[in-house]
């Protein structure tokens, strides 16, 4: 079978594909010379809104599409130097809404009784979970950080708030990394240099998709790989692709992986010459998180449209010792309120399930999910039952695609070492990597895998300058 020839092959068309092939495009390399190798039928990864769905037959009319979101959601600290920010704002597209937490309602399970606002205050600033975090790293020396869970040593930095402070921090912790405390290495803890406001475009995070898909070179949907190889000493060419459908393309300069962590781990992409050993060590230790959202739609609104956020915790003595009180859709965001839905119009609340909770949620049939929705929202707003049937509820099922490596995004797994993250951003040419989980610094966000996919672009632009 004849091959198709390019100077660069990109796999996979998620933010980090998509920002290395603008950027190569602006290095000055043709765009008819790359093609991006996508397995689905559509662009965004892990990036994807439901309004997009066109087997989706809910009324969404109202509803912004940044509610609508069920994958990455938020511009983490949003601000004039931040790059999906200047995005935003270099293509006149209005500046995004911010989500503020202050704005959060924490209330006890089943009776809807509010938190003090002390304990709300001493758990849920930032400053709060950093300095835990810093206790955590000086109780150990740095040889024994990176076997030590978070699990053991939050609840030591934490003995100077009340129990509902230490809960509400275990939550903020597991609902940001989503995984147990217990997974977490505290060595890795807060190398995610992300800090400040969350905001969200109007448009939600897919007008980055289809801002940078605008100005990307050719696409094939639809295209698996599953092997790369190098080519021999005597090919004008450096490697070769082959794609589940059995087409067969060359590489000139090189190929860009940019496929998640844990289609890696899966095996399923297959390397020849295999992968260095500290790239395979680093690929068992480093593990992707589990997070499932639940977007649930009401005929209208309910709830309080001054919250941006709603939190549940219960109030017996044996749940304050659990370390999973963000896991069961405990979590809940305002975000039809938050982009000016009218209270009589489709309202949208966003649930969000981490770790054990995550694959809970994802393993329950349609009317196991609705009782459990109806559950959780009952226990946050202290009501006997929902006062609407929902329009809709969606959820997001990462965990079950293996086009996303059965997660949702990397997280600092106990046992990983910051070796084993600059071992996954190491190139091995003709193959260069890229993700979010290449860019420890800005793990498990958006800019970080577009800032990956552009610093992988200018690597194979410096090779071709040398």
């Amino acid at each position: 079978m004849s091959q198709a020839h390019y100077d660069v092959i990109i796999i996979g068309a998620g933010i980090a594909g998509l920002g290395c092939a603008t950027k190569l495009v602006e290095s000055g390399i043709p765009a008819d010379r790359i093609v991006i190798l996508e397995a689905r039928d559509r662009s965004g990864g892990r990036i994807h809104n439901a309004a997009d769905d066109p087997m989706l037959d809910i009324p969404l009319s109202g509803i912004s599409p940044a509610a609508l979101e069920m994958g990455a959601g938020w511009i983490h600290g949003h601000g004039k130097q931040h790059l999906l920010s200047q995005l935003l704002s270099e293509s006149k597209a209005g500046e995004p809404v911010v989500t503020d937490w202050r704005r959060t309602q924490f209330s006890y399970q089943g009776s809807g009784r509010q938190l003090g606002l002390l304990a709300i205050g001493s758990a849920m600033m930032r400053v709060g979970f950093s300095a835990a975090i810093g206790y955590a790293r000086r109780a150990l020396t740095s040889k024994h950080q990176s076997k030590a869970a978070a699990s053991t040593l939050f609840p030591v930095a934490s003995l100077h708030r009340t129990p509902e402070a230490q809960m509400l921090l275990y939550t903020q912790a597991e609902a940001s990394y989503a995984a147990p405390l217990s997974d977490m290495a505290v060595s890795l803890l807060g190398q995610n240099e992300t800090q400040g406001i969350d905001a969200q475009p109007h448009e939600g995070m897919s007008w980055f998709v289809k801002k940078l898909v605008n100005c990307a070179p050719s696409i094939r949907y639809r295209a698996r790989v599953v092997s790369l190889s190098h080519a021999s000493p005597d090919e004008s060419v450096q490697a070769h692709v082959c794609c589940a459908d059995g087409s067969a393309l060359s590489a000139r300069l090189g190929v860009v992986v940019t496929v998640p962590l844990g289609v890696l781990k899966n095996d399923m992409i297959k390397f020849s010459p295999p992968l260095p050993p500290a790239h395979l060590a680093a690929l068992k230790r480093v593990a992707m998180a589990k997070f499932t959202k639940v977007l649930v739609i009401f005929p209208r609104r309910f709830w309080d449209s001054g919250k941006h956020g709603f939190i549940v915790v219960r109030d017996d003595s044996a749940a304050r010792n659990e370390l999973h009180s963000a896991s069961y859709l405990c979590v809940w965001h305002n975000v039809s309120a938050i982009h000016g839905a009218a209270p009589d119009k489709p309202n949208a609340l966003l649930g969000i399930a981490t770790s054990h909770g995550a694959l809970h949620v994802d393993s329950l049939t349609e009317n196991e999910l609705e009782q459990l929705v109806s559950q959780r929202l009952c226990a946050a707003f202290g009501l006997e039952t929902l006062p609407f049937k929902p329009l809709a509820i969606l959820r997001s099922a990462w965990n079950n695609d293996p086009l996303s490596g059965y997660g949702a995004y990397t997280y600092p797994t106990l046992g990983a070492q910051k070796a084993d993250f600059d071992a996954l951003a190491t190139d091995c040419p003709p193959f260069y990597f890229a993700g979010e989980h290449t860019w420890l610094k800005e793990i498990g966000t958006v800019h970080g895998a577009l800032q990956s996919g552009q610093a992988a672009a200018l690597r194979i632009i410096e090779k071709v300058l040398t």
